[in-house]
């Protein structure tokens, strides 16, 4: 039987539903089934307060299933098992946050076990929810509500054509809102970043205090890679000097992920690091 790992990996605000700043919920749920299209195995929703946001904020989440089993393909059966496995992105805004993550979590097992009767949800977007009674909570008032969701169906065998790659596949889907309120802002517009991959889960080493050079090797032989996201000039380094790495120390990511670092140089100017490669996105609308 074939394990996968499922990641909502990262997300970009393009344009946020309020004035000024939405407060986010995410929230994922999954459900998996056997050659036959019985339930095989329904995964605990998992959610994250992601805090408030402006746009042109870029998020890292990943939110994970890890080491999901799903039937394999057999001559009787050449589709074997299947996933369906659903994606919300909430605006709380003023609204009651306990009863919204609540909300948020409960529709994600929802909608996970209404796809695979009902067919995809497809993308739901602004206040335009529609078709399944499990989201009616999220309707909520003013410029809150739901930003982006997404559902996925793959059987066995697309699950193993997809990953057969070392980067396994990954998609960004653009979610363009509805249109807001009078008093809220222009119609939000989020992109969302997936990934699914047969490859185990990676631990992000301990970088921080590392020569850059020496962590580069690290993050290397961990299957990941390195991109310097700012420099902090400072009379202590005598070597250019990883501060941390977003995501942080201890972090499960995607094989081949791309590690933004701080570093320390000297105030007499120092030398660089690079890397390559990265986990990318694509969908509700795909991007090229």
């Amino acid at each position: 039987m074939a394990t996968y790992n499922l990641w909502v990996t990262s997300s970009v605000i393009e344009q946020i539903r309020s004035n000024d700043q939405d407060t986010l919920i995410a929230s994922m749920g999954l459900q998996v089934m056997n050659s036959v299209g019985a339930l095989h195995m329904s995964w605990p929703s998992k959610n994250m307060n992601l805090g408030t946001h402006v746009a042109g904020d870029a998020m890292d989440l990943y939110l994970l299933f890890q080491n999901v089993d799903v039937p394999d393909p057999t001559p009787e059966f050449p589709d074997g098992g299947a996933i369906y496995w659903n994606f919300l992105l909430v605006n709380a805004g003023e609204g009651d946050m306990p009863m919204i993550v609540q909300a948020a979590t409960a529709a994600a097992t929802g909608i996970a076990s209404v796809i695979r009767v009902t067919g995809p949800v497809g993308i739901v977007v602004g206040s335009a929810i529609q078709g399944v009674a499990a989201l009616a909570s999220l309707l909520l008032t003013g410029c809150d509500g739901t930003v982006a969701s997404q559902s996925w169906a793959f059987t066995a065998a697309q699950l193993a054509g997809m990953t057969s790659g070392e980067m396994g596949w990954n998609t960004m889907q653009n979610y363009p809102g509805s249109q807001s309120p009078l008093a809220c802002g222009a119609p939000s517009s989020y992109d969302v970043n997936y990934t699914i991959t047969a490859k185990p889960a990676v631990r992000v080493p301990p970088l921080a205090g590392q020569p850059a050079a020496e962590a580069l090797h690290v993050a290397s032989e961990a299957g990941l890679s390195m991109q310097i996201a700012r420099e902090v000039a400072t009379a202590q380094a005598d070597v250019v000097t990883v501060q941390g790495s977003q995501p942080a120390a201890g972090a499960l990511v995607p094989f081949g992920t791309v590690l933004n670092v701080v570093v320390e140089i000297p105030e007499q100017g120092g030398g660089g690091v690079s890397g390559g490669g990265g986990a990318g996105g694509g969908g509700g609308h795909e991007r090229p």
